[in-house]
């Protein structure tokens, strides 16, 4: 199986650790793994360790730099053809869920870490992404994984 993580970055933190566990614990499983990461410098250790997990940055400069990494990840999506995806975070979550090409067969699975957030505590664009992930009708249904 071929499965394409995607997260913000690998810098240390719960769901970072956990998607370079999982990635690893797979491909030691004989699995294609690959893990797109918008932002890279400071990555866990176990991200830098001589590994079969493939890290395929997708060189994001700062939060209105969108365009480019976007590009870059609907690109590496057709070209990676992953028969899962697995979106960690909110805004992972529903950038993969737009930008999957619908004529392929691939999976999205994800979960939310930060259930119950209070949204008016967060700027608005974060916000709305928790609200279209709680959503999950506004998700592609067809290749809806939770």
């Amino acid at each position: 199986m071929k499965v394409l993580f995607f997260i913000r970055s690998l810098v240390v933190g719960g769901s970072q650790r956990q998607t370079v566990m999982l990635a690893e614990g797979l491909a030691q499983r004989g699995h294609d793994t690959a893990v797109a990461v918008f932002y890279t410098g400071g990555e866990i250790d176990v991200a830098r360790q001589a590994s079969a997990v493939r890290v395929l940055p997708l060189g994001k400069a700062g939060r209105w730099d969108a365009i480019g990494p976007l590009a870059r990840l609907r690109r590496i999506l057709r070209t990676e053809r992953p028969d899962l995806v697995y979106a960690f975070q909110p805004t992972q979550t529903a950038l993969a869920a737009m930008l999957l090409p619908r004529a392929l067969p691939t999976r999205l699975v994800f979960g939310v870490r930060a259930a119950g957030m209070e949204h008016d505590r967060y700027d608005a664009l974060s916000a709305l992404t928790y609200r279209f992930i709680e959503r999950p009708f506004l998700l592609r249904k067809a290749r809806f994984d939770s």
